[in-house]
């Protein structure tokens, strides 16, 4: 809890970490997430492709893949450990490994109506094209799901990044990001769900960039689970 309300404090004092007006960007997320179990129900595995297309400004494009492993402490609660390889196509975006570990808490707080409350909190070590030394970085997501009625979920997230290290030639020491979702999410069956809606994404100054960014993407996830 220490955790989570420190970083909602550095949510809302984005701006102040920011110099000049920022940078304003439109685009897509399209994401392919799968997850379920490998041994019973003690050990799982997740894969996560993601397309991250920008349309203003053009030509500025992004794909994300992910896979991870996790252990499960009791029902509701995993340990994992992961890889992402973040490709580049253009300039402006540095191509980048990570390795990354995380927990992950699952909280069922009403039955009527259904409100489900996951905390996740990911320890990432990024390997980035031209800086020159391991980049640190702790992120913390909030994501409360509402099933308005039955195979209908009105869903949103909070998730905040901060840098615990500064780097030559990549990220410095403190507020890294924020990214706030609302949509919404349609059941296909008990195994799958298609998830819809705005994601704010805020984008912190740093040596490569003197200016924030602000982005706005239309977010469109597939979720299939295999328990």
């Amino acid at each position: 809890m220490p955790v989570a309300c420190l970083l909602f404090w550095a949510a809302l004092a984005r701006p102040a970490a920011a110099s000049g007006a920022p940078e304003q960007a439109v685009g897509a997320w399209l994401s392919l997430e799968l997850e379920g179990n490998v041994y019973e129900k003690l050990v799982g595995g997740y894969f996560l492709t993601q397309l991250r297309p920008i349309f203003y400004p053009p030509d500025d494009e992004q794909i994300i893949l992910r896979g991870a492993a996790y252990l499960r402490v009791v029902d509701e609660c995993t340990l994992w450990v992961g890889a992402e390889f973040d490709p580049s196509f253009v300039p402006e975006l540095h191509q980048e490994y990570r390795i990354w570990e995380q927990f992950r808490v699952k909280n069922e707080l009403l039955d009527s109506p259904k409100l489900v409350l996951w905390n996740r909190t990911r320890l990432e070590e990024r390997f980035i094209e031209g800086a020159r030394g391991v980049a640190l970085r702790l992120r913390h997501r909030v994501y409360a799901d509402v099933e308005a009625e039955k195979g209908v979920h009105a869903v949103a997230y909070e998730e905040i990044f901060i840098n615990l290290n500064t780097v030559q030639g990549g990220p410095k020491a403190g507020f890294d990001e924020n990214r706030f979702f609302l949509g919404l999410g349609f059941d296909v069956d008990e195994h799958s769900r298609i998830s819809v809606g705005y994601l704010d994404r805020y984008i912190a100054p740093d040596e490569r960039r003197t200016s924030p960014s602000l982005q706005h993407f239309l977010e469109v996830d597939l979720n299939l689970w295999f328990y």
